[in-house]
């Protein structure tokens, strides 16, 4: 009987998007008679004041613009990575959260989404990239929460496999409201299903 490690198991049941509904689990193992019911959501998280600030699993946060007392606040709590969507236009060229991150001991990764990089793929495979390989716990995060929803619906579909219905309502309840960013998105997930 071949078993999944806690870790793999958790994150199945998490990118499921379950919304409160129990998901049952064998642990991969399809002639395991036991099953277990564990239910896991999208919730608000109050490591941090920013708003919108959702957890997404035990180690994924997804939020808008964080305060310098918030970022003080994620690094207290173990969060190892933050990535900022923001484009470097939004806040200026003398933003002080790359050395504010660094500081604090975590890891600062930008994927600047929007202004002069655009919506493209790029933008999003490197997103994808970033959930799927960034040390966690991970918070990303832009100026609302919009750009991130984008981002995490992606993910959700391409690299996690849950269905389109239940992503979009987890991508809007992170923050996705653009119906531009939320059409573009799709538009991307229709072009890489398969990838």
């Amino acid at each position: 009987m071949r078993a999944l490690p806690a870790f793999a198991v958790l994150l199945t049941v998490v990118l499921s998007g379950c919304n409160g509904q129990s998901v049952e689990s064998n642990g991969g193992d399809d002639q395991s008679s036991g099953t277990e019911a564990v239910a896991l959501e999208l919730v608000k998280s109050d490591v941090a004041k920013a708003y919108p600030f959702h957890r997404y699993g035990a180690d994924l946060y997804l939020a808008g613009l964080p305060s310098e007392a918030d970022f003080r606040s994620m690094a207290e709590a173990g969060v190892r990575t933050i990535c900022d969507l923001c484009d470097v236009g939004e806040r200026g060229r003398n933003d002080p959260e790359p050395d504010l991150v660094r500081e604090l001991g975590m890891e600062f990764l930008h994927c600047p989404m929007g202004g002069d990089t655009g919506h493209g793929d790029p933008i999003f495979d490197e997103g994808r990239r970033i959930l799927r390989e960034a040390e966690r716990p991970l918070v990303m995060h832009c100026q609302s929460s919009n750009r991130v929803g984008a981002v995490f619906l992606t993910w959700c579909i391409l690299d996690e496999g849950i269905d389109q219905d239940t992503a979009l309502d987890l991508a809007r309840r992170s923050g996705l409201s653009s119906s531009f960013l939320e059409g573009r998105a799709l538009e991307y997930v229709a072009a890489h299903r398969g990838d």
